[in-house]
């Protein structure tokens, strides 16, 4: 998902949210970016380089999922994992919306 790709970012939370009420697996990355991941929009930000390894997060996902590799850790991380536009860094939840974020 991204928070600047025009509308899809609540589908992506939505779809996240019915995939985990069917009662199967679920992971989401929401990021600064546009659609694709091609440029950082966060007004924050010092360049318009996402810095984020977006076909290293696809190949490790599939690897856990597809592959059924056992170290790609990600069934231990959180479920949800989006950029805080403002502090301009990476925060996980296990559910959205999320009620407290620490900063």
């Amino acid at each position: 998902g991204a928070w600047y790709a025009a509308g899809s970012v609540s589908g992506a939370f939505k779809f996240h949210e019915k995939v985990k009420a069917a009662g199967l697996k679920a992971k989401l990355t929401v990021g600064p970016w546009t659609h694709g991941c091609r440029k950082n929009c966060s007004p924050f930000a010092f360049d318009d380089n996402p810095k984020f390894d977006l076909y290293g997060e696809l190949v490790r996902f599939f690897d856990c999922y597809l592959k059924e590799l056992p170290d790609t850790q990600i069934p231990d991380e959180e479920d949800i994992h989006f950029w805080t536009v403002g502090a301009e860094r990476w925060v996980g939840a296990y559910n959205w919306p999320i009620m407290d974020v620490t900063t």
